[in-house]
């Protein structure tokens, strides 16, 4: 049973890795075609009383659910907690890309957004849905974002 659920584990792992590659080939893919159709477009020089459009990069929610599910894997192979920068130093080694002059503080505020990870003040984050390993049932656990960044 154990090497079954062994075998199971693996081949999850190999689809999100498989399911990751395709979403970030349709997201580029459609990041290069809004380029070509924006540089073929003339400049529009008319006045307008609405706000411009955001020009902020931001993950679609499928690329968002990608990288939440990479980082529980990376964390689970770790085995231990990581602090956000190291979750996206291993991430970015994957292949996810993240948008934004300050990715870390952005990664992180996904991280808190998504509600599955715990925040252990000053060791990093670990899945919810996963026993805290023993060593790390004492530490103190971060209930807001404003409080001392990792």
């Amino acid at each position: 049973m154990d090497e079954l659920l062994r075998q199971a584990y693996e081949r999850r792992e190999r689809l999100r890795q498989e399911l990751k590659l395709v979403e970030n080939l349709i997201a580029d893919y459609l990041r290069l075609e809004a380029h070509t159709l924006n540089r073929a477009k003339p400049a529009n020089y008319e006045l307008s009383l609405e706000a411009p459009a955001s020009t902020r990069q931001r993950l679609t929610g499928a690329e968002l659910n990608n990288v939440m599910d990479a980082a529980e894997a990376v964390i689970a192979e770790a085995g231990k907690p990581l602090s956000r920068s190291e979750l996206m130093d291993r991430l970015e080694s994957q292949g996810f890309h993240f948008p934004g002059t300050d990715k870390t503080k952005v990664f992180g505020t996904n991280l808190w957004r998504s509600k599955r990870f715990l925040n252990l003040k000053g060791i990093g984050y670990w899945p919810k849905g996963v026993p805290l390993p023993a060593k790390y049932q004492s530490a103190e656990k971060r209930h807001s974002m404003l409080s001392d960044p990792d």
